[in-house]
């Protein structure tokens, strides 16, 4: 990220007790956890540098973007289109039920609608607007974090994760690939 993105080029996602912006790149910038006022989980929105983030986007070359929500949902699709294929990111937050809850998800499903794609996934948290030290352990059962925010928040083996947090995926046409 050169440049902080507009507020324009931001979708919402939300659970109703919680929210998280993503933009029109394939950033998750903006979120909080358990709810809204709690402390940032993802807040590159306020620092770049500090504030943390999760990245899906094409590895390789230029791409250009659309963002648009399936018809009357919630359900935020990022699509990035290249010579070589499109691809999408499909994002969501399921709601928990009725109850005020602390387990939340921000689902991201990763997959080729055309062609071939690699997508490079960078996980970057940075707890309580960038104040808390963060550790990652990675299992067989994908990446697992201590923190009380991000203990249910596991990467996919279908991803392959690596000790910078990032990883690729490469599916072909139809194929998904997903991190949640």
């Amino acid at each position: 990220m050169d440049e902080y993105p507009l507020i324009e080029n931001h979708g919402l996602l939300g659970d109703l007790q919680t929210a998280a912006l993503v933009t029109t790149d394939g950033c998750v910038d903006w979120f909080c956890a358990p709810r809204f006022d709690s402390p940032s989980v993802f807040g590159a929105l306020l620092d770049q540098n500090k504030g943390g983030h999760c990245t899906v986007r094409p590895q390789n070359g230029a791409y250009a973007t659309k963002q648009l929500y399936f018809p009357d949902t919630a359900i935020l699709v990022t699509r990035f289109m290249t010579e070589a294929g499109a691809g999408e990111v499909i994002d969501f937050m399921p709601v928990t039920g009725t109850k005020i809850t602390e387990s939340h998800r921000l689902v991201r499903m990763v997959r080729c609608v055309r062609g071939k794609m690699t997508f490079e996934i960078e996980i970057a948290p940075r707890f309580d607007y960038g104040r808390q030290a963060h550790r990652l352990h990675i299992t067989t059962h994908g990446r697992r974090s201590p923190h009380r925010t991000a203990r249910h928040s596991p990467c996919t083996p279908s991803a392959r994760p690596t000790t910078s947090g990032c990883s690729t995926c490469s599916p072909t046409g139809g194929t998904p690939c997903t991190s949640r």
